[in-house]
């Protein structure tokens, strides 16, 4: 049994004979200690949902609903929204802006899970963020009918995207108090930074 100590993988394999299953067991093996809060939970959902993590779970809903809102509604209408504009297609300042932000809201959204499995204990990191994941889909839904709404209600382009960026405000706002609220704010961040680069 392995003891609990950072071991280099690349020395351990250079060391080691691959000689069958445990071989290759042992070298793919390490030990990561966690530091969180304590909570009487027996179940993912009673993690999720405890008093250490219940404001952080709200927080990392509300922002992935809200980014799915703005993604869907400017991936399903970008197209109608520039042909009602009568922006040609082919303008390269408007096409850049919008790549840009486009390439901006993928990266954030992306990474919304990774923020929500560093957030969870280990015991209910698969259901935080699935629910998070979940939950989220619906401000997919909510944002196609978003833009519809607005488009029907003949909104010009400018007022589109104005209306488009308050989810972005919203879940810029929901990431701070969830940061503001996290349980494990008190670890140190620096030690953590470490191991994870060392791993």
């Amino acid at each position: 049994m392995m003891s609990n100590r950072r071991i280099d993988v690349q020395t351990f394999l250079n060391e080691q004979p691959f000689s069958g299953f445990q071989s290759a067991t042992q070298a793919g093996s390490f030990v990561l200690t966690e530091k969180t809060p304590e909570t009487q939970a027996h179940s993912g959902v009673d993690v999720v949902l405890s008093r250490p993590y219940i404001l952080g779970s709200a927080m990392l809903w509300l922002a992935y609903f809200m980014g799915l809102v703005i993604f869907y509604a400017l991936i399903n209408w970008m197209p109608v929204l520039f042909k009602e504009a009568g922006l040609p297609p082919r303008e390269a300042t408007l096409i850049a802006a919008v790549f840009i932000a486009g390439t901006l809201m993928n990266t954030a959204q992306s990474s919304m899970p990774s923020l929500a499995a560093a957030f969870y204990p280990t015991k209910g990191r698969a259901t935080g963020v699935a629910w998070m994941l979940g939950l989220g889909r619906f401000g997919g839904i909510a944002g196609s009918f978003l833009v519809a709404e607005l488009a029907r209600r003949q909104l010009g382009f400018g007022d589109i995207f104005g209306v488009v960026a308050v989810p972005g405000v919203i879940a810029a706002l929901a990431l701070l108090v969830k940061l503001a609220g996290n349980p494990n704010r008190s670890v140190d961040a620096t030690s953590r930074q470490r191991e994870a680069l060392a791993h």
